[in-house]
């Protein structure tokens, strides 16, 4: 189950990733490529493991939650990506520092998917 996670986690994150690098980096500027993959990555896997069933479920894990979650993150994360090129030096170190934490965040919220399952927090 935990590889079926990660392979779902991860094909999100590489659709919406594409779709970023083809939508906002046409002339093949890939400078927040792999940190958009990355942040999709690890929400659309905490987002799976902590977001309730939806929808029938495929090699026994439910994909919709991955999906809604890495979409909704994604167009998050690509709307303050693609704003950040006009921002002053010092807001990019804030954003940079946010987005740090971020991943941090999503980090203890994927561990604790797997220590302290869903369902025994309800």
């Amino acid at each position: 189950m935990f590889v079926w996670q990660v392979l779902s986690a991860f094909a999100v994150a590489l659709l919406f990733t594409a779709v970023f690098v083809i939508i906002f980096a046409p002339g093949g500027r890939l400078e927040h490529a792999a940190g958009f993959f990355v942040l999709v990555f690890l929400a659309s896997w905490a987002g799976g493991l902590w977001v309730g069933p939806v929808n029938t479920e495929i090699t026994g894990i439910y994909w919709i939650p991955y999906f809604i979650v890495g979409l909704v993150f994604g167009l998050m994360l690509a709307m303050v990506l693609s704003s950040r090129r006009q921002l002053r030096r010092e807001v990019k170190n804030k954003i940079d520092i946010v987005l740090w934490l971020i991943i941090v965040i999503l980090l203890a919220l994927v561990a604790t998917g797997y220590i302290l399952p869903p369902e025994s927090v309800v």
